[in-house]
């Protein structure tokens, strides 16, 4: 069993959040913050191991909670909120902090966790907004740790509510919920081991929701072996509402074998263009049962799809996702970017078309698979799969068993047949212009069960059959009339068996 077959096991578990996402029952003092004078007096103290902070329902504070957080491994130290009633709310209101160590630089946060370990944060409510937009970087929950050439461990944030962060809006660290591990003053960068971003609700934020970032770290299409000095390990991030952010939803940054599950991106992108999810400089990372919705603007805007397999990256994989109302729904960077797999994934009514290859010029990818993905476009559109709009080329790419259906016509786009050793085999085009290059272009109606509908906020761990529609018919040509693909995942987008034997065409069928 290779590494990422390891990682993602531990993640596909069912257990409960209570016991996945909570560390050792901690043995140290409860800190009750219940008035604007708790908060001031704790809001830079030094916790010890074990401490559980206790913020009073209902009650809202001012300020930038930033105390000095290391707790053990047996001794885990918690912040959350105590009682019944509605979240404690911190509001920093845009406010400029002093960094807790060097002089002359700046923090703003609501809650800044510096150099911190063995920490849990859960329950609060915070927004970090002066009222306007401001060059520096604001954010909700900041978790930043420098200069000391270690990893910082078990840090879980959980079940947050941030909100109206503003800032310089179009800036990708700032908003939501950043973690960033930097060397500024040494070559002893910080990272993180066992982070957990789950069930955080993120909304209005400037810059970007959920954001990872590193320092010096080398490129993952450069490197050989199986993990990478300074990258974050055993990253989960999953079950977040991200909605209305100034640029992307996602950044995913620096790590190795990260999982990105069940997450919602709403009306990404507000005001500069971003695509909705994306990773960076990551090996093995996976991008699964996530929804990305509403990522629109100007038509000349060259970052508006749902995910994003971006460049200096390797083994990463987009399966499972949904996409609907995006310009498109995925893009790939052309830059050095090294085995990229999009399987099992439904774009239903993507504004204009499929695939946009980014950085025209260059040519570095290598191997990228793109199969069994259902799109469907309705009245509204007229797709052009390869290159909506931007008219960008393919580039190394395999299209197999995948299903193009468009109400109105449509084409594979002008490029479709003009990229670098791209080819075509066994896909549907219904009312699509087929490439000229498509080796066996299959052009009946694949008789979906009931196409059409464009569900929001969609339950992808459980609640994926409101979009059984999608499936293939049990009258459908296209049962068992796909290409067989080795490795192919096992199962398709609703969770039935896919055998290597025989594949289905499309996204999954009808049991």
């Amino acid at each position: 069993m290779n590494k990422r077959t390891n990682q993602l096991s531990k993640w596909l578990i069912c257990v409960p959040l209570s016991l996945l996402f909570f560390g050792p029952l901690a043995f140290g003092a409860d800190i009750h913050i219940s008035s604007q004078a708790d908060f001031d007096a704790y809001r830079e103290a030094t916790l010890n191991p074990g401490d559980n902070v206790l913020f009073e329902s209902g009650k809202v504070f001012t300020g930038m909670f930033a105390p000095k957080a290391v707790g053990t491994p047996d001794k885990v130290i918690t912040i959350t909120a105590n009682g019944d009633g509605p979240r404690p709310i911190i509001n920093n209101n845009g406010v400029i902090h002093p960094h807790p160590v060097r002089k002359g630089a700046t923090v703003s946060a609501g809650v800044l966790l510096f150099n911190a370990e063995y920490v849990e944060l859960s329950g609060l409510e915070i927004t970090n907004n002066n009222g306007g937009d401001q060059d520096e970087s604001l954010i909700g929950i900041y978790v930043l740790a420098e200069d000391t050439g270690k990893y910082h461990n078990h840090i879980y944030i959980e079940d947050n509510y941030i909100h109206h962060v503003n800032g310089a809006v179009e800036g990708k660290h700032r908003g939501g919920i950043h973690v960033h591990g930097y060397s500024p003053t040494t070559d002893s960068t910080a990272t993180y081991n066992d982070m957990r971003i789950v069930n955080n609700r993120i909304d209005y934020v400037g810059g970007v929701g959920i954001g990872t970032d590193i320092d010096d770290l080398v490129d993952a299409h450069t490197f050989v072996g199986d993990s990478r000095a300074n990258a974050m390990t055993n990253l989960y991030v999953a079950h977040n509402w991200v909605g209305n952010t100034g640029r992307n939803s996602v950044i995913a940054r620096d790590s190795d074998y990260a999982v990105y599950e069940y997450n919602t991106s709403a009306n990404s992108s507000r005001h500069s263009h971003g695509n909705a999810f994306f990773n960076f400089r990551t090996l093995g990372i996976v991008f699964q049962y996530n929804e990305a919705y509403g990522n629109t603007g100007e038509k000349d805007d060259i970052d508006r799809g749902a995910f994003d397999a971006d460049y200096n990256a390797r083994d990463t994989i987009f399966q499972y996702n949904y996409s609907h109302g995006n310009h498109w729904f995925a893009s790939i960077m052309k830059r050095a970017n090294t085995n990229v797999i999009y399987r099992y994934n439904l774009s239903v009514n993507d504004l204009y078309g499929g695939y946009h290859y980014g950085f025209e010029k260059a040519k570095a990818a290598r191997n990228i698979k793109i199969y069994n993905n259902t799109h469907y476009y309705g009245k509204q559109a007229s797709p052009e799969i390869i290159g909506p709009l931007l008219h960008r080329s393919p580039i190394e790419s395999v299209f197999s068993n995948n299903i193009f259906f468009s109400v109105n016509p449509g084409t594979m786009g002008e490029t479709a047949d003009k990229g670098i050793n791209v080819s075509y085999d066994t896909n549907v085009y219904f009312n699509v212009t087929p490439p000229a290059s498509e080796k066996n272009a299959l052009t009946a109606d694949p008789q979906f069960v009931a196409p059409g509908d464009e569900p929001y906020d969609v339950d992808m761990e459980n609640g994926r059959d409101v979009l059984a529609g999608y499936q293939l018919s049990t009258s459908s040509p296209y049962r068992d009339a796909g290409l067989s693909i080795e490795d192919n995942g096992g199962s398709d987008f609703w969770g039935n068996p896919v055998s290597e034997d025989s594949a289905n065409i499309g996204a999954g069928s009808k049991k």
